[in-house]
């Protein structure tokens, strides 16, 4: 909606509004159209892996100090790095 700066004698001001107006759609006769369905066939495997990526998807990360690093674990590390005694 925008304001027409011109005033007419009935009222104080005019808008001007635009409306999208979706198209009316007519469907066909669809309903007994033959469709060929692709047989697809799903293993546990791939089931499993689907839901393990999802789970790190979603999945937040929590601290925890009471125990050491291990392969699969999130660190978080501070480190310098040196070279002949000198920071790089």
């Amino acid at each position: 909606m925008s304001p027409i700066s011109r005033r007419n004698k009935i009222n104080r001001y005019s808008f001007k509004v635009e409306f999208e107006i979706k198209p009316e759609v007519k469907l066909g006769e669809y309903l007994g159209v033959p469709v060929k369905k692709k047989a697809v066939e799903v293993t546990d495997d791939e089931v499993d892996k689907v839901i393990q990526n999802l789970q790190n998807q979603h999945s937040t990360l929590t601290p925890v100090a009471d125990r050491s690093a291990k392969k699969g674990i999130f660190v978080t590390i501070d480190f310098v790095g040196k070279l002949d005694g000198k920071k790089v």
